[in-house]
């Protein structure tokens, strides 16, 4: 099972796999979930499980996920 965590990053998001350190800037929650499928599109076709995780904004974050 390849697990994929969308993390905030310092200025971003970042992206962690299998539990390492977050990795990558995006600048929004979208911007890094588009960058996990394109990973766990290929992890499907290997015939692997995927889990993907999406920390929720904060109360003064717009639903985007970027700066406010």
């Amino acid at each position: 099972m390849e697990t994929y965590n969308i993390a905030r990053r310092e200025g971003g998001w970042g992206i962690s796999q299998n539990k390492n350190i977050p990795e990558g800037s995006y600048a929004t929650r979208e911007g890094a979930v588009e960058a996990v499928y394109l990973a766990a599109s290929n992890d499907i076709k290997k015939g692997h499980g995927v889990s993907i995780a999406i920390e929720p904004p904060r109360a003064d974050e717009p639903a985007m996920g970027g700066t406010p």
